[in-house]
């Protein structure tokens, strides 16, 4: 990704994600696997990402076809899915997606 242009940190755990994220510089995707080192899932993290900030976009990745995580759950529609394996091309049109779009509405201060 970086041949490309774009800026890449890379963290060891979800653990440090949420750190990074707490305390960096904006960062404007969020590109995990879905299982990762540690007690947090990348779907765990994408979820509290999410919860915080209803507009951060992320993008998932993983080699399960059709179960992802510790426990087995189905592929969330909440978040774009990128599966294993990708070429670079795959992975270079969905971060472009991905960043293109428009960021996920915060829908907690609409009301139905």
């Amino acid at each position: 990704l970086t041949t490309f242009g774009w800026r890449v940190e890379v963290v060891g755990d979800a653990e440090a994600a949420l750190a990074r994220l707490a305390d960096g510089p904006p960062i404007d995707l969020v590109f995990t696997d879905v299982v990762m080192p540690g007690p947090i899932s990348g779907l765990d993290l994408a979820r509290r990402l999410r919860t915080a900030d209803p507009t951060r976009r992320i993008l998932l990745t993983s080699g399960f076809s059709e179960e992802i995580s510790r426990g087995n759950s189905p592929v969330p529609l909440e978040f774009p899915m990128l599966r294993k394996p990708y070429a670079l091309d795959d992975l270079l049109a969905a971060v472009t997606t991905a960043l293109a779009s428009p960021q996920p509405r915060d829908t907690s201060q609409v009301k139905t």
